[in-house]
């Protein structure tokens, strides 16, 4: 099928009981029904496919995956897609009028031999991946997927997916309804001892679940949860299950050790082991449907390494809704680490690490891990060396939607830091924020790496060198309508630094670098490296050397696309700065430097080529400084001072004087 298709995304998905999908957002798995049985059921989709822009009638040909963000297969239509791979079986549909509709999990349509199970939609970040053909020979995929929200995952059947429920009941309900309930109490209870109420259940399932409900007090002992018994407290500062289990490997011994198919909520549970590696809450392999809310974690000793929760190994699923996690006080501090092919689902919360030579609030790390967070906080500060909000690390996938990751202190400092080759990094209207590192600050530190940013805002402050977003060493970055700011370090300030065979794309957004002695909105460095932007804003400003809007510089290439490259005050202010071997090619945008003490100059060229078609270039020195090198500026206008050096002006103006010879510049 040679002509072009697409799918327009008025797309309706229902559960077959009734409940029907009203808005394409963001929502948790809790925030489902759930599905009488936890038998398999089928998820509705309509669409309309164009082919040429016209609306499609006749016999299509249809294939279903669905994937999360970094393309992992949870289900296809037949069961061969993997890693978001295309399915080799087709599913049949009428197209009328570009109008279809199919029923995805009915296995009585041919190429539809997968049902819809509640595992599918086990956490909440799901897309629908969809391939169209006219002549089952040719599939072309339907750009973008699609995402999922809550209905389907309302075959999540007896779990507990909501915070404030426990198998379907509401906290307030618990005592009331279930049938196994085992209270422990320093005094009144079945029991004084937390474990001792655990051990006791030798009988508990899926459809025989226990509740242990602990009463108010400090209970000094290590925990080991048990699958299908639930164990809640009397409130977060009321039930305090505290110990100081230390351990000299990795994962450590923990004060509690959770389960598989279990809850645990409302209380704290606390460490303050002195040893090597010292944890509050520990997962390991094979602990998955676990939920955790409303639960604070502390991990407070003078030991050398200091966890409040680590979740680690193949095939550990944790939820965790309005968690508290503290680490401080030792020589390194970690809110929260998910290792080693864990699966973390956060929703709220607040990961905070204090201290010590390294500092961070969450850390994603190694291999198959994947994090999937909503309206986070994240914290790391006052650690000597490093402070991190989150670090991404390792190949590991980390999704975020709201939120802010705040580093502050030390050294170094990284709101954000996505690390190492295969790491992946998608955000959404996050807040990421580095300050007060003594040498760098970075909103988001992108080092060999793969980002994907819509909106948000990334900051860097103080230091000796302040990015708002640093995208270095073969690192791809694509990010649409962010906000950047690189400020108050004592150097360089620079909204952006994209450097090193890295490849950045823009598309919209504002990036600005403030102070210092250097700003530059965007930093644009080194062979193989390219820009790509598309109607943004970049200022450099205040710094009291030189301040560029754009700087693009050594072998580095830019293709700029309306937007405007501001910059301002300083010695010299350029709106672009294009220099050694570097190469623009801009249409449709403004460059202005001004208030520059020395120079300013909308366009700075020197050893390098630059081609400007429809372009605005101000400047109170020159519109257009040329020292070396070739510029080219056609279909444009030139405003404040005469043109320096050679450059060719084809139909270019000049308030009412326009170039017609092509070489002379008015």
């Amino acid at each position: 099928m040679n002509a072009k298709t697409h799918v327009v995304l008025i797309i309706v998905l229902t559960l077959l009981a009734g409940v029907a999908l009203v808005t394409m957002t963001w929502a948790a798995p809790g925030n489902a029904l759930l599905a009488p049985g936890g038998a398999p059921a089928m998820v509705a989709y309509q669409g309309e496919v164009q082919v040429g822009g016209a609306p499609y009638t006749g016999n299509g040909y249809f294939k279903f995956a669905i994937v999360n963000a970094t393309s992992i297969t949870y289900w296809s239509n037949n069961g061969s897609s993997t890693g978001g791979s295309e399915p080799t079986a087709a599913v049949q549909l009428t197209v009328s009028n570009g109008l279809f509709s199919v029923l995805l999990g009915d296995t009585t349509l041919g190429g539809m031999t997968q049902p819809l199970t509640a595992d599918v939609f086990y956490q909440s970040i799901r897309y629908l991946r969809v391939w169209f053909s006219s002549d089952n020979i040719t599939f072309n995929q339907l750009i973008p997927d699609t995402r999922i929200t809550a209905v389907p995952y309302a075959l999540q059947a007896q779990e507990a997916v909501e915070a404030d429920t426990v198998d379907g009941l509401h906290a307030s309900e618990l005592m009331s309804h279930y049938q196994n309930v085992v209270i422990v109490a320093q005094s009144g209870g079945d029991y004084t001892s937390v474990q001792a109420a655990i051990d006791s259940i030798s009988d508990a399932t899926a459809d025989n679940p226990y509740l242990v409900w602990v009463a108010p007090g400090i209970y000094s002992e290590m925990v080991t949860m048990k699958p299908y018994v639930h164990l809640q407290g009397a409130g977060q500062e009321a039930t305090l299950i505290t110990s100081t289990a230390s351990g000299i490997d990795f994962p450590p011994p923990a004060t509690l050790l959770l389960a598989n198919d279990t809850s645990l909520r409302d209380l704290t549970v606390g460490n303050g082991g002195t040893g090597d590696y010292n944890t509050s809450l520990l997962a390991t392999a094979g602990m998955t449907r676990t939920l955790i809310a409303d639960v604070t974690a502390r991990a407070q000793g003078s030991g050398v390494s200091n966890y409040a929760i680590v979740l680690i190994g193949d095939d550990v699923g944790v939820t965790l809704q309005q968690v508290t996690a503290l680490a401080e006080n030792g020589d390194n501090n970690f809110g929260l680490v998910n290792y080693s092919g864990a699966q973390a689902l956060m929703r709220g919360g607040t990961f905070t690490a204090r201290g010590g030579s390294d500092a961070c609030g969450i850390h994603n790390a190694d291999g198959t891990t994947t994090l999937e967070a909503e309206s986070v906080i994240a914290l790391g500060e006052n650690g000597s060396d490093n402070n991190y909000g989150l670090w991404n690390v390792g190949a590991a996938a980390a999704t975020l939607r709201g939120g802010s990751f705040t580093a502050r202190g030390g050294t170094s400092a990284y709101g954000i830091n996505n690390d190492g080759s295969d790491s992946t990094l998608r955000a959404e209207t996050i807040t990421a924020l580095a300050e007060s590192g003594s040498s760098d600050n970075y909103g988001l530190h992108n080092l060999s790496a793969t980002a994907a940013l819509y909106g948000g805002s990334f900051t860097g402050r103080g230091g000796i060198r302040a990015y708002g977003i640093s995208n270095d060493v073969g690192t791809t970055l694509d990010a649409e309508g962010v906000t950047t700011l690189g400020e108050n370090g004592s150097n360089y300030n620079r909204g952006l630094y994209n450097v090193n065979n890295s490849g950045s794309v823009l598309h919209g957004g504002s990036f600005t670098g403030r102070g210092g002695a250097n700003a530059h909105g965007i930093y644009n460095n080194g062979g193989l490296t390219t820009l790509e932007a598309e109607g943004v804003i970049a200022l450099g400003e205040n710094g009291s050397s030189l301040n560029d809007g754009l700087y693009n510089y050594n072998f580095a290439t830019a293709a700029l696309y309306g937007g405007s490259f501001i910059g301002r005050g300083g010695g010299n202010a350029y709106g672009i700065y294009n220099y050694t071997s570097a190469t623009l090619d801009a249409a449709g945008i403004t460059a202005l430097g001004e208030n520059g003490s020395g120079n300013n100059a909308g366009l700075y060229n020197n050893a390098a080529t630059a081609t400007v078609t429809q372009g605005v270039l101000d400047g109170a020195t020159a519109s257009v400084f040329r020292t070396s090198g070739s510029v080219t500026v056609s279909n444009g206008r030139l405003i404040g001072g005469a043109v320096a050096g050679t450059v060719t002006c084809v139909l270019v103006t000049r308030g009412t004087t326009i170039s017609t010879d092509g070489s002379t510049c008015p």
